[in-house]
């Protein structure tokens, strides 16, 4: 389990460089960084997520769920959920995002801020985004399906 764990740490490090490569790489002034092409079907341009979005994590130790009212802007999103504010970035249709959130631990008796990071894809009509969540620390590693609750 532990390897899976460092393997999958790799995984959302590779991807946060690559979506961070993609907003650093987002093309000439004139076209707004937007990659190129002005174009509105450019295969370059992210998809936009703002709006409201409940997102369930399936697996894992317990099913949760998060609703989230999510701003974009250009590559970067932020917003509020019902757990904390979240922070990331899309690139295309690859999403990555973390929520922190206070949690009580059991043992200790304190309260301890533990970070959820989530990454995947949305599908072809922004309606619903599948992938990974883990929790960090912990390391608890589990799947989410996301949907849209407001029309686009």
């Amino acid at each position: 389990m532990k390897k899976q764990i460092i393997i999958f740490i790799k995984i959302l490090i590779i991807s946060a460089a690559l979506l961070v490569s993609g907003v650093a790489c987002g093309g000439s002034d004139d076209d707004g960084g937007k990659g190129g092409s002005n174009s509105e079907n450019n295969d370059t341009n992210p998809i936009d997520i703002t709006g409201t979005w409940e997102f369930v994590k399936l697996t894992g130790s317990a099913p949760s769920s998060i609703v989230a009212d999510i701003v974009q802007e250009g590559n970067s999103i932020s917003g509020n959920t019902s757990s904390g504010k979240l922070s990331g970035s899309i690139n295309e249709k690859k999403v990555y995002f973390t929520v922190p959130v206070t949690e009580y631990d059991i043992g200790s008796g304190l309260f301890k801020i533990v970070i959820y990071a989530y990454s995947g894809t949305v599908d072809d009509t922004a309606i619903q985004i599948t992938g990974i969540i883990l929790k960090v620390p912990g390391g608890e590693v589990g799947t989410f399906l996301g949907g849209r609750t407001t029309e686009i």
